[in-house]
């Protein structure tokens, strides 16, 4: 399957499809990409409760040139397509729908799912020589959702065998474990806590938060951004996670607050660590949609300016 040639010389309408999503930077990213090649493309919101036959009628469009998918719809979306790449078999999700030419000149709808590679570019990004990375480097996933798959298939693309997972709930873990049962490049290692002496294979070089702020407590820490802690059904972080040495590189999937409980503590680790909040992985997860779809290099500078821009004042109170 091949991207259509005449795909950049007319207007294609893509969108991001979710709910609730008005504030999705999406169209900000994808609309400022567009503007610097000079592409006539154009990226609106659909936000919708349900998925309807407005959504198919949508895919079916002429015009139609890709669809960026998010909760709740990365899984009730298959039904509507025809071929699934193997990261979305894997992860069993689909965030991108790319429209294709099959081998007979008809179009066919592709599910991928570009969260992994968000997270694997970030990771990676984040990597630093006096980090001392090596093939019995391990990694850690907080969480048991969407997100933490997505993360534990990066890592197990990045070539990190051992990969500690921990979440409040045991069972999302087996769930996992259960379906990377044929995914063979890693061993999904259960852990009870955070404490170093959970880690009996090493301690992580590169560790992914993926649970809501609201759903992490950190005991050390007296307050994050001015909210203070609560731990009542929340899990409880341990900064024992960043006792490394060498140190490494942390992920936060969380948006906002910049500076979450889990970045605070690897910043305030006495080992280097690389800290990223989650909005680096939204953009580098939607470099990879926009190449998929236009078949171009994004302007990956001009993208990422004009949405940290905008970040920053959100994170500062400024919107």
């Amino acid at each position: 399957m091949s991207i259509s040639p005449e795909f950049n010389a007319s207007r294609k309408l893509l969108y991001v499809f979710g709910y609730p999503i008005a504030q999705s930077k999406s169209p900000l990213i994808h609309s400022t990409g567009y503007k610097a090649l000079d592409l006539p493309h154009e990226f609106s919101i659909i936000e919708r409760p349900e998925l309807t036959e407005e959504i198919e009628e949508i895919l079916g469009d002429e015009a139609f040139g890709g669809m960026a998918v998010t909760m709740p719809f990365k899984v009730s979306i298959k039904k509507l397509l025809d071929d699934f790449t193997p990261a979305a078999r894997q992860l069993g999700a689909v965030n991108t729908v790319i429209p294709r030419l099959g081998a007979d000149g008809k179009r066919v709808l592709v599910g991928d799912n570009t969260d992994w590679i968000g997270i694997r570019n970030v990771l990676l990004g984040g990597l630093k020589p006096e980090h001392q990375g090596d093939s019995q480097s391990t990694g850690l996933v907080i969480g048991a959702g969407g997100a933490a798959r997505a993360a534990v298939y990066a890592l197990g693309e990045m070539g990190i065998r051992t990969v500690y997972l921990f979440n409040r709930s045991r069972s999302r873990i087996e769930e996992i474990i259960a379906d990377f049962a044929s995914y063979n490049k890693i061993n999904i290692v259960p852990i009870a806590s955070l404490a170093a002496e959970d880690f009996t294979l090493g301690l992580p070089l590169f560790v992914v938060g993926t649970v809501p702020v609201q759903g992490t407590f950190a005991p050390t820490l007296f307050s994050v951004d001015g909210l203070p802690p609560s731990a009542e059904g929340a899990i409880t972080l341990n900064p024992a996670a960043f006792s490394r040495s060498q140190g490494g590189v942390m992920l936060d999937m969380a948006y906002l607050p910049k500076r979450t409980a889990l970045i605070r503590l690897a910043e305030e680790s006495k080992s280097e660590w690389s800290t990223n909040p989650g909005i680096m992985v939204l953009l580098q997860q939607a470099f990879a949609q926009f190449e998929l779809w236009t078949g171009l290099k994004p302007p990956e500078e001009e993208m990422e300016a004009r949405t940290l821009e905008v970040y920053e004042r959100e994170a500062s109170g400024k919107l």
